[in-house]
């Protein structure tokens, strides 16, 4: 549940790419080497002077205001903010993961009464539990603290129009 996160991955791409900032300021705050070769080929050339030239220069640009080291710090201080974002949504996800399987346990441990209740597929209109005698012919138990008696039918007689007398169900 944890390694395939939607956001554990946004937060994962967000860290490389604050890492990238990071090496790509640290690049820019050292000099760079240029060597370079050139030949002339057309043109008056005084004799003497050799038509190849080879050289070797360094360069350096600060920036503005040494924008390159506070361009570092701050990819380092959005790597950080972004390491702690992803640490507590990783104890999110577990914590979230435990009480689902914490809740699992608890579903299960209710279903097993039920199911001894139940030993046949269930027919739920039907079927009587505990100290009933239909649970007596059939022989089946319910230790469900919910398992009741059935109650008595409490609907009033329907009056019979022929007779005039009540008739009962």
């Amino acid at each position: 549940m944890v390694a395939h996160s939607a956001q554990r991955q946004r937060l994962l791409s967000q860290i490389d790419s604050a890492e990238a900032q990071i090496k790509v300021s640290q690049a820019q705050i050292y000099p760079n080497i240029v060597a370079g070769y050139q030949h002339t080929w057309a043109g008056q050339v005084s004799p003497g002077v050799d038509r190849n030239k080879a050289y070797l220069a360094l360069q350096f640009q600060s920036g503005a205001g040494l924008s390159a080291r506070s361009g570092m710090q701050a990819a380092a201080s959005r790597k950080d903010a972004t390491q702690q974002e992803l640490e507590t949504l990783e104890r999110n996800l577990q914590s979230q993961a435990r009480a689902a399987i914490t809740e699992l346990d608890a579903l299960q441990a209710q279903l097993e009464p039920a199911q001894a209740c139940w030993p046949a597929p269930p027919r739920w209109s039907t079927r009587i539990c505990a100290n009933t005698r239909s649970a007596a012919k059939t022989g089946s138990t319910c230790s469900m603290p919910s398992a009741k008696k059935p109650r008595p039918s409490t609907a009033m007689p329907t009056p019979d129009l022929a007779t005039n007398s009540p008739k009962s169900d």
